[in-house]
């Protein structure tokens, strides 16, 4: 069993794209960033991709762009993972979070707390969604609209408010959450934001980005509490996602709260199927 660490978005891809393509759903977001690091390397100085192989056989991947997640591919077996801990450590003596699905992520977790000495606190527990149709959805008054610099201040109001309330133990990045907005309102037709207005006022947002190899990934979804229970997020991301689709991307993919019937219910409801479960865990120093 060997680690081999990558550096080169391509590169890892030319080697991995078959085995992550396989399950490509479940290896969404590591695809997503991956891609991101390729298309965008001025927004990841720094990218580091793992890929564990054995006898010509790929047992597992992760994607490390600091300082966000480590992101967990699916892994065969926790010796697989523990070889990864080892070679992650080599170059990082903390780590903010992980994220992956289950079972790949709480090997990694327990690994890393037993090498470290770290914490680790499961933050949340995610269902990873796919969808390949659109399903009819009642409608909502108002319609949609591509969100343009215009609307830069009420997205970065909105994802703060996104990030506090999903997220509220995690430290505050607001670096982060201006990069992403302005990563998709910059005109980039693989990332953007949609708005939805009743009577000409934005009542809901949802953004798209994180393209993989046939399908894209639908996220943040965000409706403030004032504008909840009138079908505005369903429509918007029902709409999205069939613009998407048709647009020629395979598959829409999302993360959700497995602790929120509500957006549960309503992505189920738009035709969207969980294909795994995933979780988010921060650490904090023993």
């Amino acid at each position: 069993m060997q680690v081999v660490r990558h550096t080169d978005p391509q590169r890892f891809l030319d080697r991995a794209s078959g085995h992550l393509a396989a399950q490509e759903a479940r290896h969404n977001l590591l695809l997503g960033v991956v891609g991101n690091a390729l298309r965008l390397p001025e927004v990841y100085p720094r990218t580091h991709m793992w890929t564990v192989e054995h006898g010509g056989r790929m047992l597992g991947t992760a994607v490390l762009t600091p300082p966000r997640d480590i992101v967990l591919g699916d892994f065969d077996t926790p010796e697989a993972v523990e070889m990864l801990v080892l070679s992650v450590r080599v170059l990082y003596r903390h780590l903010p979070w992980a994220i992956g699905n289950l079972p790949a992520v709480d090997w990694f977790v327990d690994g890393w707390c037993r090498l470290t000495e770290a914490n680790a606190e499961r933050i949340m527990s995610q269902g990873v969604l796919s969808l390949e149709e659109v399903s009819p959805v009642p409608p909502a008054p108002g319609r949609h609209r591509l969100a343009t610099r215009s609307d830069r201040a009420l997205l970065l109001q909105w994802m703060r408010e996104f990030h506090r309330e999903v997220h509220p133990v995690e430290t505050f990045d607001e670096g982060c959450i201006v990069r992403t907005v302005e990563m998709r309102i910059g005109g980039d037709p693989s990332a953007a934001f949609w708005l939805w207005e009743d009577e000409d006022e934005p009542v809901s947002a949802s953004g798209y980005g994180g393209k993989t190899l046939n399908g894209i990934r639908i996220g943040p979804v965000y409706t403030p509490p004032q504008h909840r229970g009138r079908g505005y997020a369903t429509n918007l991301v029902a709409a999205q996602s069939k613009w998407l689709l048709d647009s020629g991307y395979r598959f829409c993919f999302l993360y959700t709260d497995s602790a929120n019937p509500t957006s549960n219910a309503v992505y189920r409801r738009i035709g969207y199927r969980q294909v795994a479960e995933s979780a988010q865990y921060t650490f904090t120093s023993g």
